[in-house]
């Protein structure tokens, strides 16, 4: 399997798995695209896979499914503590890419796992 196969079978999968959860959530489409601020056959696309989306309509989607996405090493390589970056939750969208990027670029894509948001707000 080549890098950009690789790269579909991942994508597939995270969408896949953040269907899953939406509903087990019991969450329509319909309610879903009223939270994201976009309408139905968008969301379709992107729950039916046929178009790749971007990280921040990824990430709006997750959010509205209350969930997150988490980066989990698949390997034993060494990395920098995220706890260097200090607090998370006051760090811009875009610092917060940069992160998931490095860790993106170095740990892989079998490194991202998608897990229900359970902080309360």
């Amino acid at each position: 399997m080549n890098d950009q196969e690789k790269r579909t079978s991942e994508y597939r999968r995270i969408i896949s798995e953040a269907v899953s959860l939406r509903k087990e959530s019991g969450k329509t489409m319909q309610n879903i695209a009223d939270e994201m601020g976009i309408k139905q056959p968008n969301l379709f696309r992107l729950e039916s896979m046929t178009h790749e989306v971007k990280v921040g309509t990824l990430l709006a989607y997750l959010d509205a499914i209350d969930c997150t996405l988490e980066i989990v090493p698949r390997s034993k390589k060494k990395l920098p503590k995220i706890e260097k970056y200090g607090d998370l939750d006051g760090m811009s969208a875009k610092q917060l890419l940069r992160i998931m990027v490095y860790y993106f670029n170095n740990v892989g894509r079998d490194g991202l796992e998608i897990v229900p948001d359970d902080t309360e707000t």
